[in-house]
């Protein structure tokens, strides 16, 4: 398992699963938010949500772990459909994180390359609310599984390289922005399976 962080990472996610790419920054809360847009309920996503309802997180930890499960609705939404605004993604996450996802949305949609098929995204531990200068943060742990999905052109044919690893887990910083939770990054590897 190789470890990466930032640029590094936007980069990875998106060639090797097509699902998101993740960010590392500082935890600056901001209106905008980051990461890649998921929003239509017929967005081609499966989600598989952990912990059960008979959950033992707090308040803040299940809204924590919902916003990373709406992230990736709108992320898997703007990368299916060229015509989705991706101001959804952008209400869901921060500040740079924001930015790096509008580059990589932009960057495929200017050679007309769409997400066909369904990634799935398994959740993993929920961490304690923590907080750093006047920060609340929450950490949510995924694993998302893009054997099932791919980014095409108008041909059909894949832009991603054959290569990339199909299961990466990230660990993202999701922090409290005027009483909700937002993506503000994360850090992610590449893994064996979900």
């Amino acid at each position: 398992m190789t470890k990466a962080t930032a640029p590094a990472i936007l980069i990875a996610l998106t060639l090797l699963t097509a699902c998101t790419p993740t960010a590392t920054e500082s935890p600056t809360p901001t209106t905008a938010s980051s990461s890649a847009a998921v929003t239509p309920s017929a967005s081609p996503t499966s989600v598989s949500a952990s912990p059960t309802p008979t959950s033992t997180l707090d308040p803040d930890q299940e809204a924590a772990q919902a916003a990373v499960v709406e992230y990736f609705r709108a992320l898997n939404a703007v990368r299916s459909d060229p015509e989705e605004d991706f101001q959804q993604v952008a209400d869901i996450t921060t500040g740079s994180y924001t930015s790096a996802l509008s580059e990589v949305v932009n960057n495929y949609r200017s050679i007309g390359a769409v997400q066909v098929g369904e990634s799935t995204y398994t959740y993993g531990n929920v961490g304690p609310v923590t907080e750093t200068e006047d920060v609340r943060s929450v950490e949510v742990q995924v694993c998302s599984d893009s054997t099932n999905s791919d980014m095409v052109d108008a041909n059909g044919d894949s832009v991603l390289d054959p290569d990339r690893g199909r299961f990466v887990e990230t660990l993202f910083d999701v922090i409290e922005v005027n009483n909700g939770w937002r993506i503000n990054g994360g850090q992610s590897e590449e893994v064996e399976s979900c």
